[in-house]
């Protein structure tokens, strides 16, 4: 007989956090009864197995906003202390801070309490809730959980030697992904109108939300460079978010109107992906990088900055993880690494970083070099089983039941 878990999470529709949640879940087995925990269950993206419970909280567009965070926080502490008594599960699980805490606090006198930490949280510290609040809760709230799992070794590491929190609850278990799903979805047609505005045999992808943490105004500023060398260069940008006006904007200061396609918030993108010659990453901080792993499902090799954290763990498994490079490229087994760009929002008038070269030098050589690329494919194809759902939920179960 399977067992009762329950899952924490803001929302099933866009995000990473969200995307893995949803390939957790409608691969457990099927005799688990399973409940997901939501805010808001009116706008449901990604798939699900389960059933469905709604905190009921309305969707506002300041999510940020300080009160809002605490009346959402103390429903979440209110409603969770009441279903894990009502319902006796064997576990919660949360996905994101304040859903963690909320499962803290909420105790684990009738279950047990597992947390899951999606990104590195150190560089969040600029923003005023992290330094302030989240990271302060952190430190004191997490360590009672039975386990904390990190998406890579950096994020553990990170739990473990900035917040403090004790080795032995702290677990790395990589984000898993629905191999035989993708390939299936990346069959279907894409949307109308886009693939149409880049019929090249140069074309690349990125994809995410349109945020700080993802920079894609260093990858806009790279293709600068990129297209000197490559005048029918194509890049795709998938994802919504609050920089879209200015993205859009760089990029006809930097008349590469003709050169780069914004696709915006996309339930399929894997029509894209695998029509693309490679998927290109410019973040300036991951907890693990979805989007790198979903390359890798797809047989597509990746160009990404080196960051903390996932990059070099799942392009270079066998490296250091902690290493990173700094004044040049680094061919790994399944892409090429590139250095951190400075994270400093540019317009089109200022010159080309250092890093924003590096990164453009990485696409140009993979666009170009086919023997380099016909390497990387053939290393793709042994990396793809370390990615399958069925050993992340193997572990996440294997911690639930002991």
């Amino acid at each position: 007989m399977g067992k009762k878990v329950a899952f924490v999470i803001s929302s099933l529709n866009e995000g990473g956090a969200q995307r893995i949640l949803s390939n957790m879940v409608t691969n457990f087995p099927d005799d688990w009864e399973i409940d997901i925990i939501l805010n808001d269950i009116s706008n449901i993206v990604f798939p699900y197995k389960g059933r469905l419970i709604d905190l009921g909280v309305l969707p506002v567009k300041d999510r940020q906003n300080i009160f809002y965070q605490i009346y959402v926080f103390l429903l979440r502490v209110i409603r969770l202390r009441k279903l894990k008594k009502k319902k006796k599960y064997t576990a919660v699980i949360s996905f994101m801070d304040s859903a963690n805490i909320a499962n803290v606090v909420s105790g684990k006198q009738y279950c047990k309490v597992l947390l899951s930490v999606h990104c590195n949280l150190s560089a969040f510290k600029t923003q005023k809730v992290y330094r302030y609040i989240v990271d302060p809760l952190v430190k004191i709230f997490y360590k009672y959980a039975d386990y904390i799992i990190g998406v890579s070794a950096g994020v553990s590491s990170e739990l473990v030697d900035n917040y403090r929190l004790p080795k032995e609850k702290v677990v790395t278990i990589l984000n898993g992904f629905d191999v035989a799903r993708i390939k299936e979805l990346s069959y279907e047609n894409p949307e109308k109108g886009i693939l149409e505005r880049v019929e090249t045999s140069h074309l690349i992808v990125a994809m995410g939300r349109l945020e700080p943490p993802k920079a894609f105004w260093h990858l806009i500023r790279a293709i600068v460079k990129v297209k000197e060398r490559i005048p029918d260069i194509k890049l795709i940008i998938l994802g919504k978010g609050s920089q879209e006006k200015y993205l859009k904007r760089l990029v006809k200061e930097l008349d590469l109107s003709e050169n780069i396609v914004f696709g915006g918030f996309c339930r399929n993108p894997f029509p894209y992906l695998a029509r693309a010659k490679a998927l290109v990453v410019s973040s300036v901080h991951e907890g693990f990088s979805n989007v790198i792993a979903e390359a890798i499902c797809l047989k597509v090799p990746v160009v990404s900055t080196d960051i903390d954290y996932g990059p070099r763990e799942i392009l270079a498994p066998l490296t250091d993880p902690y290493k990173r490079v700094t004044d040049n490229i680094e061919i790994s087994s399944c892409g090429i690494l590139t250095p951190k760009c400075d994270g400093n929002m540019y317009d089109g008038r200022e010159p080309i970083t250092k890093e924003e070269t590096l990164l453009a030098e990485g696409i140009i050589r993979i666009l170009t070099d086919q023997k380099l690329y016909l390497f990387f494919k053939s290393n793709i194809e042994n990396r793809i089983a370390d990615l399958d759902v069925s050993r992340m939920v193997s572990k996440w179960i294997e911690l639930i039941g002991c």
